[in-house]
Order: C-alpha cells, then structure tokens, then sequence
C-alpha cells in the first residue's frame, strides 16, 4: 500500500512539474509575442507619420508650384 501511495505521488510531483513548465513556457511565448506586436504598432504609426508628413510636404510644394505658376 505504501509502495501504491508513493508510487502516485511521485506522479503526481511530476504532473506538476510538466504543468509548472508548461505555464513558464507558455508566459514566454505570451510575452515574446506581446513584445513583438508592440514594436509592430510602434513601426506602424512611425511609418504612418512619415508618410503623412511626406504627403504634406508635397501638397505644399504643389501650392507653391501653383502660387509661382500664376
């Protein structure tokens, strides 16, 4: 009977170790993942400020242009 209660717990310790690894695991991922998705957002809006930028320097460049023209 002690062999059976020792056995099951020896078991059970290593169920919990494997679950104890998989939250780790699984923590990680989460926040490699919630890293990546940031640096994204923040390249995004950087590139959308470029761009805006850009699109207004033209436009005014255009005006100019225009205002010269006549």
């Amino acid at each position: 009977m002690d062999a059976i209660i020792s056995t099951a717990g020896q078991k059970i310790a290593e169920q919990g170790i494997v679950f104890a690894m998989f939250l780790i695991i699984t923590y990680v991922l989460v926040k490699a993942v919630k890293t990546l998705y940031d640096r994204n957002q923040q390249m995004g809006d950087a590139f959308l400020r470029a761009l805006t930028d850009n699109t207004s320097a033209m436009n005014n460049l255009a005006n100019k242009i225009e205002n010269i023209g006549g």
